[in-house]
């Protein structure tokens, strides 16, 4: 996937996870809101979220764990995905 698209995740979670739990579409326009804000690509918020993937840029992880930037981000999708 080089484009995030709600039908791009909801194929890539089908072929790597077997089956979708959340709406696409919001995970889809969330993964975009929050990229604006941290000035990075949505496709990489998208695999930080669902994959534990470090965002170099941000400073995400540090030896393997999120830091609390990392945990910042991941709080901020949330209450963003969950308020919309």
């Amino acid at each position: 996937m080089k484009r995030l698209t709600s039908r791009g995740i909801e194929r890539y979670l089908t072929e790597n996870y077997g089956h979708v739990k959340h709406d696409c579409d919001r995970l889809n326009d969330t993964c975009k809101v929050i990229s604006n804000r941290y000035k990075c690509k949505a496709i990489d918020m998208f695999h930080f979220i669902v994959e534990q993937t470090p965002i170099p840029s941000l400073h995400t992880h540090s030896y393997g764990f999120n830091t609390r930037q990392g945990r910042l981000i991941r709080e901020e999708f949330k209450n963003e995905y969950y308020d919309n």
